[in-house]
């Protein structure tokens, strides 16, 4: 199963879509015929190929998939555990690549507090989800929420990551982008600049 997962992953990274899509179908059939309707199997070929449909397009088929994925292993395991997060921040991945940034911030928000109960409120993964809720508000248009969870987040992520790293430095770009958003021309140009000096070294 793990092996043709992989092979529909690379597939699709390869541009072959529909080839991608075919195997991943197939990959839940047989997921389905080995261990039931209802299992942590067939839950997990379901959300790999959403997140192919997703790709192609398809969102009603893709969002109809990770619900059922997320729904099952929620009511089988509880809302506090790593397969049901995990579930969830597919779920709320593929709501902000259909620009859907209202049910992405939900989401994101409810990752955030699912992995503060799980892992803890200062694990790397938990600050990620709430940087996502950051980042998602920005997208969205909701500019001064973002700039005041961007305030919160960044700093927290930065001791944890270290001020140069990737992570932090897409922040600070969304970040200068939602400051611009909001008018504030010269802070954002300012943050911009020092983000592009920190990425060429």
């Amino acid at each position: 199963e793990e092996v043709r997962r992989a092979a529909a992953t690379v597939a699709a990274q390869l541009g072959d879509s529909e080839r991608a899509e075919k195997i991943a179908r197939d990959n839940l059939a047989l997921a389905v015929t080995a261990s039931g309707e209802f299992s942590t199997p067939v839950s997990g070929a379901k959300a790999a190929l959403a997140d192919i449909l997703g790709g192609r397009g398809a969102w009603a088929e893709a969002d109809q998939l990770i619900d059922d994925a997320y729904n099952t292993e929620r009511q089988r395991l509880g809302p506090a555990h790593l397969i049901v997060l995990q579930l969830l921040s597919m779920a709320a991945n593929l709501a902000y690549r259909k620009g859907d940034y209202p049910l992405a911030e939900s989401r994101y928000r409810d990752a955030a507090l699912a992995a503060e109960s799980v892992l803890g409120p200062n694990h790397p993964e938990t600050l990620r989800y709430r940087a996502h809720v950051a980042m998602t508000m920005a997208d969205g248009g909701k500019i001064k929420e973002a700039l005041a969870a961007f305030a919160e987040q960044i700093p927290i992520r930065a001791k944890l990551l270290g001020a140069d790293h990737p992570d932090i430095l897409l922040m600070q770009g969304n970040q200068a982008l939602a400051l611009r958003g909001a008018g504030r021309l010269a802070e954002a140009n300012t943050l911009m600049d020092q983000v592009f000096q920190k990425r060429r070294r």
